[in-house]
């Protein structure tokens, strides 16, 4: 049975009063179809906030959404939740409701301890550092008779985005994440990639004690899936295949992390001096443009409907994509222990996907990754980009080439 973190009330004027059960370790809440909680017609951003739930408890995190997140009627960018928590996304309001006692009985992976009578002997606390807020092995889909699939994440915020995937490719493919430990104060957990990936390495093993082994990445987390393979090919076991999902070629190349620090620092520095002059803009400047800025797109999508909104989700995703990035601790955990690192030769299979319309195309992805898989690189193209190539209509595409690698 599932875990069950929670349950969000979603109420909409003029719609039906909906129930969400908190079951997974990420749900998303926007416009877009793809979200685990959409909501239409509500002043509501295609990705507006996410809420991340482990046993300590659930947080709501806004997605740098126009309209903002309330809690209580108070912004937050991220704040813990607690029960009767009212959210307010734009018109949509959602009650926060925790899991009880009653309702934990139902999942079988909660810790018995947890509702251990009081009188009964419980075990020590760990200290704060070695507790953990994220596990590395996240299951998206167990069961069926097939070789399991390890996905590495390139941030955290994927996590979520390959639970499409996995539902996609079929009930039958089990299908794992796996991300950067992080534990409850933050310090980092690995000083290079080899331990990482040694961890990583060790993780699998504990779920599949023996080969043949299927292991990929998202993005720079192939980057990683290519090393682990290397890791578990030098230990004498059977990697069938490694899939890398729009991953680009970085040897040495310490820019990607640099730019992510750099990027990272001017948000900040921005927030901060602008904070005052953006709420003063969403009281006084925000009410008087909304309208007629409406009027405008709807008379460009009267005329070019198709151009319009592919133009505005574009520009849409983009901007959310970027935002979720500076703010994931997981790619920077990653491409700051790949700064260093350069792919060596590979003798196993492997598959390249890359999306038709991604920056990986025209970065050198193809020469470099050909050059290290020696008995030759298959190359795969799917619609999309590297922002919506795990994103409904495209996810059906890749899902269905992916699962024709994932073959024994």
């Amino acid at each position: 049975m599932e875990r069950k973190f929670g349950k969000v009330t979603l109420n909409v004027t003029d719609q039906p009063q909906q129930e969400f059960i908190l079951t997974q370790s990420i749900t998303t809440i926007g416009s877009a179809e793809t979200n685990d909680i959409p909501i239409k017609r509500a002043k509501v951003a295609r990705a507006h906030a996410r809420i991340e739930c482990t046993e300590a408890g659930c947080t709501i995190f806004d997605l740098e959404s126009s309209q903002g997140t309330k809690v209580n009627n108070q912004a937050v960018q991220k704040v813990n939740l607690a029960n009767g928590d009212i959210i307010n996304l734009g018109e949509a309001v959602l009650i926060f409701e925790a899991v009880t006692e009653a309702d934990a009985s139902d999942a079988t992976v909660l810790d018995e301890a947890v509702f251990a009578d009081d009188s009964s002997e419980k075990a020590p606390e760990p200290e704060a550092a070695s507790v953990t807020k994220r596990d590395t092995l996240v299951e998206l889909q167990a069961g069926g008779n097939k070789t399991p699939f390890f996905c590495v994440v390139g941030r955290y915020a994927d996590v979520a985005l390959l639970q499409t995937l996995a539902h996609h490719i079929g009930p039958d493919q089990p299908f794992y994440a796996l991300q950067p430990p992080q534990s409850a104060d933050m310090s980092p957990q690995f000083t290079d990639i080899d331990a990482l990936v040694a961890h990583y390495a060790d993780q699998i093993i504990g779920k599949q004690a023996k080969g043949p082994y299927f292991v990929g990445g998202y993005n720079v987390g192939g980057l990683v899936a290519f090393e682990m393979a290397q890791q578990l090919r030098a230990g004498g076991r059977d990697v069938a295949q490694v899939v890398l999902i729009d991953t680009p070629y970085l040897v040495n190349n310490p820019l990607p992390y640099w730019g992510y620090r750099s990027a990272t620092t001017v948000k900040q520095t921005g927030d901060k001096l602008f904070e005052p002059l953006h709420s003063w803009v969403q009281s006084n400047i925000a009410p008087k443009v909304t309208g007629p800025l409406q009027e405008m797109r709807s008379t460009l999508q009267s005329r070019w409907t198709q151009q319009v909104e592919r133009v505005v989700e574009r520009l849409e995703e983009d901007y959310q994509t970027m935002q979720e990035t500076l703010g994931d601790e997981g790619y920077e955990t990653t491409v700051q222990l790949l700064q260093r690192y350069e792919p060596k030769s590979y003798s196993g299979q492997a598959t390249l996907f890359l999306a038709e319309e991604s920056l990986v195309r025209y970065s050198g992805a193809l020469w470099g990754w050909h050059n290290v898989v020696a008995n030759g690189l298959k190359v795969v193209t799917v619609p999309g980009s590297y922002i919506n190539i795990l994103k409904e209509p495209h996810v059906q595409t890749l899902a269905k080439q992916l699962a024709a690698c994932l073959v024994s």
